[in-house]
């Protein structure tokens, strides 16, 4: 939250567990690696925690950033991406190192998706969509849109939805083309969640 904090809530007992004070500003992104108990931590003070839960809440380790954090998402095998100002980078929490950077050309990074096929999306706030292998490091694609990106999320392995502005498109993963516009908010759409139905 704004107050620096991290609260972590028992939900069917509806009580506060603990409240952890690992950033000097802004925690503005969080992810728990699949399988681990490890908690990343992003703020706008220009770091990135690694806190073990299952150790006290421990920070295992800093990794400092030049920009804030905005998002995180899990790539797998104790590895996650970043955002970090003009570029998105890949960490990994066992070396304790940053992996690789995908530099320029970006435009205020906003949100990340994966897919277990090493595909990671990049989604920036003019709404333009960037396909990376992270196996390669190379570009596969981009999809091109215009508007106030503000969240994407894969939908299986062949369907992107995109947050722009007060809408919702979906796009096809396999030839790039946009299947239909989700519309019916008055204000933008800042965030996204899939139900199993």
């Amino acid at each position: 939250g704004g107050d620096s904090a991290i609260k972590m809530w028992r939900l069917y007992e509806k009580r506060l567990d603990a409240e952890l004070t690992p950033h000097s500003n802004w925690v503005s992104a969080l992810l728990q690696l699949k399988g681990s108990e490890l908690l990343i931590s992003g703020s706008s003070d220009n770091t990135i925690k690694v806190i073990n839960l299952s150790n006290s809440n421990a920070i295992e380790h800093t990794f400092n950033v030049d920009k804030n954090i905005d998002c995180l998402v899990d790539i797998g095998e104790g590895q996650f991406a970043s955002n970090s100002g003009d570029s998105v980078v890949i960490w990994d929490t066992k070396t304790k190192e940053k992996v690789y950077e995908f530099e320029g050309a970006f435009s205020s990074v906003m949100s990340l998706a994966f897919l277990d096929d090493g595909r990671l999306f990049t989604g920036a706030v003019n709404g333009n969509i960037k396909i990376y292998d992270i196996h390669t490091k190379k570009k596969l694609s981009k999809i091109k849109d215009s508007g106030n990106l503000s969240v994407i999320k894969t939908i299986g392995k062949n369907t992107l939805a995109v947050a722009l502005g007060n809408g919702i498109k979906l796009w096809n993963l396999t030839d790039n083309v946009e299947i239909r516009t989700l519309s019916g908010h008055s204000g933008d759409v800042k965030c996204l969640e899939l139900m199993d139905n």
